[in-house]
């Protein structure tokens, strides 16, 4: 019996080390690194997903946990804890659970590294939107979820403040729970009801994965500048911002 227990150790530690060979190849092209092997008979993957997280997995089970990995220099501010926040970090999940998918690695893994890249992902689309739209002067995110801006216009000594919940994936095609607020009206165009602001967010198209903040940064920054009579122009801006990019055109053919 010790022979045949240390004959299948022995044989799950191979299989370990051939995925992680794979695996290793795969790195060049996947949104993944392969950071080691553990466990008895080296039967857990360690891999690092993107700058911010890391996911542990069973190679027999699928039995699996993602975690937070240490990271500094990441913007906005408190954007690790946000984008822990926006995937529902951490979790774990055991060889039952259906995260598990029948001891499957590769479906594991398609099932948890999207969800991780795409809450990395909207930190880079909110410094895009920084960098944008000048009049956004304040970017925080908050360990909650709550990504939090505010709208500055200096010559018409107006501000206004927008909070968007996005914890537990509710961001790009979710309810965002938008809370609009003004600050300073300054001397500008009379602005729009925060609940007609908030109203409009709420039917900014979220169809399009990465353009969603844009199309909302976009209205209001639309609002901003031009109050209440622009808000059927600041949908149409926001709408047409949301839209996919345009495909890039195909190469020239060689002669």
């Amino acid at each position: 019996a010790r022979a045949a227990a240390a004959e299948r150790m022995r044989a799950a530690g191979e299989a370990a080390r051939a995925i992680g060979e794979e695996l290793a190849v795969l790195n060049r092209v996947a949104p993944w690194r392969l950071e080691g092997l553990s466990g008895a008979g080296g039967c857990e993957l360690t891999l690092r997903v993107g700058r911010l997280f890391r996911v542990n997995v069973d190679v027999g089970t699928g039995a699996g946990r993602v975690t937070l990995a240490e990271n500094s220099g990441v913007t906005p501010r408190g954007g690790c804890a946000f984008a822990a926040a926006v995937a529902g970090a951490p979790w774990a999940w055991n060889e039952t659970s259906r995260e598990a998918c029948g001891g499957d690695l590769a479906a594991v893994l398609q099932s948890v590294v999207p969800r991780l890249r795409r809450a990395e992902e909207v930190l880079d689309e909110a410094e895009e939107c920084r960098s944008a739209f000048p009049r956004i002067t304040r970017l925080r995110c908050t360990a909650g979820g709550d990504l939090e801006m505010s709208f500055t216009d200096f010559t018409m000594e107006r501000k206004v403040d927008l909070a968007l919940t996005m914890a537990n994936g509710a961001y790009p095609r979710g309810a965002l729970r938008p809370r609009f607020s003004v600050a300073h009206a300054g001397v500008g165009p009379v602005l729009p009801s925060p609940k007609a602001v908030e109203s409009a967010i709420d039917r900014v198209p979220a169809g399009a994965v990465g353009r969603r903040l844009l199309g909302i940064c976009r209205l209001v920054d639309w609002v901003v500048a031009r109050g209440e009579a622009g808000m059927g122009d600041a949908a149409q801006a926001a709408a047409a911002a949301a839209k996919p990019a345009p495909p890039a055109p195909a190469p020239a053919p060689s002669l």
